[in-house]
């Protein structure tokens, strides 16, 4: 595989970078400290194998949004576009986003694992170090320590790998690992075979044996399965004799049921007792109804309406609401009887005052306009404001001249005003931030001062100038950083050394407390007392074979004591081997704890020499040489250092600048309040001092030079507007007087108008014109007075006219006075009321009547189809009368439940067709106690049969085995007991 192009395209400090590998030959990139050269080659790893859980390589991007690509060619020259990304879909795809399968990646590396691709084409600086320190501690082995330089200390711990696989597969003397374990159950194998090998003569023997056993056995067999299905059958019959009784007496009762009658149908059954429900509910209601008909009409005939007083009901009505407004206009009538005479005469009396000798039939003298009135009354107040309005304007007139006199004097004695023009354009020109600006860059000054001495005391230096700083040497940051990885990596090492001795001192202590404890156990047994125990187990067994069995369960206990020794002489050999590994695991601890002191020893010398290379980075320091932590801290100080002095000479640059403006304004304001120049009013040259007063100063003088110019401009306009305000009141005055001679005018020729004497004044005149007012509406209440009394009149005809009418038509009399006829309305109004409501009563139940009839009609209807459809039900069952289907409807119900008796008493039976007829033809003639007798002898007969031997045969006196020359092994026992069972 060969890389044509690598992509960074967001990995560690790269975004977008490309490096083209494609052109021929060898690349070699190059680069100061710091520059990304690992980073890229790191990037190589993560784009071929994936990148790592906790990447150190996202301080830039994002972790989910690292990214890499490359071209990769394979050895037939076909290029791939391959791109790998942090997130958690598939990381692996092609140029075009689709997915691309981790074989194609095994194929162009050629099945390489990240291991090897690390420590062959990716050595970096870490791994050259690991390297050198399995150099130093290869013990004499130059050819692996030649390959540790490459491989770094994997050599080493890929030996110690294989020495433990090779432990655990095999250990000399042992028992645990796997071959050993093996080789143990080989052994055990074959001894079984050695026990359960038997002699030609004795199989022959036992031959023999075995098939006059079968033969015995057929015989028995034959016998015992003939005996079976005896007592089987017995069995049966004896255990369904009380179900065949039990059906029989159901058979007995079906049989009796049918005898004493027919039995009613399914339908006769479901609908008989709601069919006589719904009859008698029928007939019930037919009942009801019919008596609340007859209830109905006995109340129709009972209840009588008057005809003739219902059809006056209107009319009633009409009189009984209009009997208030009658009673109402006799009232108005007895009023207004006398009130248009005395009307009259007050309007004549008025009359005559304005008018002397007039009279009321003259009503062109009183009906005045009111558009007159109004305009009389409206000229009466334009001459009282008009004549007010003159004397205002001649009071007006005096105050005027005074004021004029007044403002003409203060205006002679104002000074006169000096120009604030140049003064204002002085202050003008100051910018109004200069003083604020020239405060916060001297605050800015003292604040990188104060930032300086604070980096000084962190750094312990003492003031320095900008060029002592400049002089200041210290390392770059990629060897303070490099130092710092190289104690970072002696850090983790140590920590490694110190975990490693820890758990081999774990170890060791556990492995001696384990031996101590295997030395300190029971001696184990020896051969003789196994021979000795397998003897005792041997001589049971021919004691058996003798003819006495009653000594097998010893032989049981000899076999298990046997055995329980055998596994405690196997256990006791395991833990001679395990003392034995132990043994020797704590000589390889030992040793190895011995390497790790030459290691710890080693890492002393290399703390050593990284001190001393760092006190030489820091020799031109003029401060004490900093800590490795705080090494990077203290750069940054130094650049921050740099950075606060340059900051410091830019900031009181600009303060000289902005303080030379000052002075420059400070010289202006001197010139425009006329000081002497090189003076100062306040005894001190300093800018941010001076200023600020020169200013107040300034603004205080300009304040009062307009304060001046705005009093005379004051003045000026006061003495114009008095003039203006003269002129004006002059003019008014002339104006209310031509007002008031025109109102004259206008007035001579109302009075005219109203036919008022000319010496009428305007109060006189109103006066008269009110009393005409006053006698127009008196004649008008006179009118409306006698038009009421008609009125009253018509409606106390129309309401005597219409109660005479009424009364007739009713057969009542007329009566002469009111209180009689207001009586007679009330009568006549409530007989009708109560008329009226026998009239809805009857109306109610004539409908109630019509209602019920047609009740009785349907009721009427369902009672004869219910009792149609009894008949029909009698009929379809075939019995005489209600009564006779209801005993038939007992019969079948009766006739069901011993039928489903009977059902459940055949499905109990374990028999059908020709066997439970068997059965059934059998009960006829058996007998319970007989049953049970012939079960008893069956099973008594099972009972004395022979017992069986484990091989089978059965055991006799006269026919013994012979003794075979050794004894049964364990696992011909156990198949000699799978025989005899099956």
């Amino acid at each position: 595989m060969r890389i044509d192009r690598l992509d960074l395209t967001a990995f560690g400090p790269f975004t977008q970078l490309t490096l083209d590998l494609s052109a021929p030959g060898v690349h070699l990139i190059s680069g100061l400290n710091e520059a990304g050269k690992s980073t890229a080659l790191r990037a190589l790893d993560q784009l071929l194998f994936g990148f790592d859980v906790q990447s150190p390589y996202d301080f830039v991007h994002a972790r989910t949004s690292l990214r890499l690509g490359a071209l990769l060619r394979g050895s037939d020259g076909t290029g791939v576009e391959v791109t790998r990304t942090r997130a958690k879909q598939p990381t692996l795809r092609a140029d075009d986003g689709s997915v691309l399968e981790a074989a194609l990646l095994d194929a162009l590396r050629h099945r390489i694992d990240r291991t090897t691709f690390t420590s062959v084409f990716a050595l970096d600086g870490v791994e050259l170090r690991k390297g050198g320190q399995s150099l130093t501690s290869g013990g004499g082995d130059f050819g692996h320590a030649l390959t540790a330089t490459r491989l770094g200390n994997r050599l080493t711990e890929t030996l110690r790998t294989l020495d433990r696989h090779i432990e655990d597969l095999y250990k000399h003397r042992g028992s645990k690992p796997v071959i050993n374990a093996r080789l143990a159950e080989f052994k055990n194998a074959r001894a079984l075979m050695r026990e359960a090998s038997l002699h030609p003569r004795d199989y022959t023997e036992r031959h023999q044996a075995v098939s006059a056993a079968e033969q015995s056995l057929a015989g028995l067999e034959i016998e015992l399965k003939e005996a079976r299905e005896e007592y089987a059958r017995l069995k049966l019959l004896s255990d369904v004799l009380p179900s065949l009784h039990r059906r029989q007496e159901f058979l007995d009762q079906i049989d009796a049921l049918n005898a004493e009658g027919p039995l009613a149908t399914q339908d006769a059954v479901a609908r008989l007792e709601p069919l006589l429900h719904e009859l008698r509910a029928a007939d019930d209601s037919l009942a009801d109804n019919r008596r609340r008909l007859e209830e109905t009409a006995h109340k129709l005939d009972e209840l009588i309406v008057n005809d003739d007083l219902l059809g006056a009901e209107d009319a009633i009505e009409n009189l009984f609401q209009d009997r208030k407004a009658a009673a109402e206009a006799a009232q108005r009538l007895a009023k207004f009887a006398g009130t248009a005479t005395e009307l009259r005469a007050e309007a004549e009396a008025l009359l005559q005052r304005v008018y002397p000798g007039a009279q009321l039939t003259e009503t062109t003298r009183y009906s005045v306009p009111a558009s007159l009135r109004s305009r009389v009354a409206e000229l009466h107040e334009e001459r009282t404001k008009a004549e007010a309005a003159l004397k205002q304007s001649r009071k007006a007139l005096g105050q005027r001249r005074r004021a004029l006199e007044d403002a003409d004097k203060r205006l002679s004695e104002l000074p006169a005003a000096e120009d604030s023009g140049p003064l204002r354009a002085i202050l003008d020109a100051i910018p109004h931030d200069l003083l604020g600006q020239i405060a916060g860059i001297d605050e800015d000054a003292q604040r990188i001062r104060s930032s300086v001495e604070h980096i000084l005391h962190d750094l312990r230096l003492q003031p320095l100038t900008v060029q002592e700083v400049s002089t200041i040497t210290v390392p770059s940051r990629a060897q303070v950083e490099a130092h710092i990885v190289a104690l970072s990596d002696l850090k983790h090492e140590r920590g490694d050394l110190t975990k490693r001795t820890k758990s081999l001192t774990k170890q060791l202590a556990a492995n001696r407390l384990s031996l101590a404890t295997l030395l300190n156990n029971d001696p184990p047994p020896s051969e003789d007392n196994l021979l000795e125990v397998r003897s005792q187990r041997d001589a049971l067994w021919r004691e058996i074979n003798a003819g006495q069995p009653e000594r097998f369960a010893d032989f049981e206990q000899a076999i298990v004591r046997a055995d329980r020794l055998a596994d405690q002489m196997r256990k006791d050999a395991h833990r001679i081997a395990e003392r034995y590994r132990i043994e020797l695991q704590i000589g390889s601890d030992e040793r190895e704890l011995n390497e790790l002191d030459e290691e710890r020893a080693n890492l002393q010398r290399h703390t050593e020499k990284l001190d001393a290379e760092w006190s030489g980075l820091w020799q031109d320091f003029p401060g004490p040489l900093p800590l490795p932590a705080a090494a990077l801290t203290t750069l940054d100080d130094v650049r921050r250092l740099r950075e606060a002095l340059s900051d410091l000479s830019t900031v009181q640059a600009k303060l000289a600048s902005f303080t030379g403006q000052a002075h420059q304004h400070i010289e202006r304001l001197r010139e425009g309040l006329r000081e002497p120049h090189g003076s100062t009013l306040l005894g001190t040259h300093n800018a941010l001092v001076e200023l600020p007063e020169l200013r107040e100063i300034a603004a205080a003088r300009l304040s009062l030079q307009e304060k001046a110019a705005g009093e005379l401009t004051t003045m000026q306009e006061r003495l114009a507007s008095a003039q203006a305000e003269l002129a004006a009141v002059e003019t008014q005055i002339a104006e209310h007087e031509q007002d008031l001679a025109d109102w004259q005018a206008e007035w001579d020729t109302w009075l005219t108008r109203a036919d008022l004497p000319a010496d009428h004044d305007t109060a006189d005149a109103l006066a008269d014109l009110e009393r005409l007012h006053r006698v127009a509406a008196l004649m008008t209440d006179a009118l409306t007075s006698e038009q009421e009394s008609q009125y009253a009149t018509a409606v106390i005809e129309r309401f005597h006219t219409l109660l005479q009418t009424t009364a007739a038509a009713c057969g009542r009399c007329f009566p002469d006075n009111t209180p009689e006829r207001d009586q007679l309305v009330a009568a006549l109004y409530d007989e009708a009321k109560a008329n009226r409501l026998r009239f809805e009563q009857r109306a109610i139940l004539r409908t109630t009547h019509d209602e019920l009839l047609s009740a009785v009609a349907g009721f009427r209807q369902t009672s004869q189809r219910l009792t149609t459809e009894l008949t029909s039900l009698v009929q379809a069952s075939k019995v005489d009368g209600q009564s006779a289907l209801a005993e038939a409807v007992l019969r079948r119900q009766r006739h069901t439940l011993l039928s489903a008796n009977l059902e459940q008493v055949i499905q109990a039976i374990p028999a059908r067709g020709d066997k439970l007829q068997a059965l059934i033809n059998e009960t006829a003639t058996a007998d319970g106690s007989q049953l049970e007798a012939q079960l008893a002898a069956l099973t008594d007969r099972r009972r004395r049969q022979p017992a069986r031997s484990p091989t089978g045969r059965t055991h006799r006196p006269h026919h013994r085995p012979r003794q075979t020359t050794n004894p049964p092994s364990r696992a011909h026992r156990q198949q000699e007991n799978r025989t005899g069972t099956t």
